[in-house]
């Protein structure tokens, strides 16, 4: 993919004249697109920060048909990269299949767990599953907000069977790495939604969402629906909501979660 048909910064005035192959700059470059792709809500864990709103009482679940027809949307854009998420990712009674469909001859996949995987009676069955895939690498959170009560034994089985992982170190997981959507906006220690842009960081300006159903969001955490994966379109839609988003001198995150949340109020009330 040439990135010129994503760029919103546009260094080169509309001339288009990137070329990947000759860029000195091109392992350093943070024009691609990158999305999370979230396939439950359900977790067995319900965190205070969590952006999603996760619970074990949740009940929206990503199709083995959603995960195939998202894996056609990568291919035809070139992604490559991906980040898999829930909600706890084996929630979804359909786990295995999707994560078979989107990872795959995938270049890389990130995939975020809380570790409760390996507190379960069956759990060599997720290591085999894990072991499946070299181009994988299993994210397992640990924090103030999770219970960790199973990350000391998923770090163990992980490290035993040579799979690809990491586990959240402290200075990652401050309060001012919390973005204020879902049942994390009602938290008092949410500073950095106050005061800084989650987006306005280079890598995060490619970054988005797909839902459960295929929904395509601006924000990687959850707001500003501007498509959907059938959008035939998506290349063009992506630069133009993007170029007209950084254009609208939005201050912090909550300003957004709160314009977003209006805006969206307004169009269902006047529909």
């Amino acid at each position: 993919m040439n990135p010129c048909d994503i760029c919103i910064e546009e260094e080169c005035k509309g001339e288009k004249n990137c070329n990947c192959e000759t860029c000195k700059v091109k392992n350093e470059c943070t024009k691609f697109l990158h999305p999370t792709i979230r396939i439950t809500t359900k977790c067995t864990q319900s965190c205070s920060h969590c952006c999603f709103s996760c619970s074990p009482e949740k009940s929206d679940f990503m199709s083995i048909e959603t995960a195939w027809k998202i894996r056609n949307f990568l291919n035809k854009h070139e992604i490559n990269v991906i980040n898999l998420m829930g909600g706890e990712f084996y929630c979804n009674p359909d786990w295995k299949e999707i994560l078979s469909a989107l990872i795959e001859g995938l270049g890389f996949c990130r995939l975020t767990s809380n570790g409760d995987w390996a507190g379960e009676d069956n759990y060599y069955e997720f290591i085999n599953e894990f072991k499946r895939y070299d181009n994988l690498k299993i994210s397992i959170s640990k924090d103030k907000w999770h219970t960790n009560k199973n990350v000391d034994k998923a770090e163990e089985l992980l490290k035993l069977n040579n799979i690809n992982f990491n586990i959240a170190t402290d200075e990652e997981t401050t309060d001012e790495s919390v973005v204020p959507i879902g049942r994390s906006k009602w938290e008092s220690f949410n500073m950095f939604g106050m005061f800084a842009m989650y987006c306005n960081k280079p890598y995060n300006k490619y970054a988005f969402l797909i839902d459960e159903v295929g929904e395509i969001f601006k924000c990687a955490m959850g707001a500003w629906r501007f498509t959907d994966i059938e959008d035939k379109d998506f290349k063009n839609r992506f630069k133009q909501f993007n170029q007209a988003f950084y254009k609208s001198h939005i201050m912090s995150c909550t300003q957004c979660i709160r314009t977003n949340e209006r805006m969206e109020w307004e169009m269902k009330n006047n529909a």
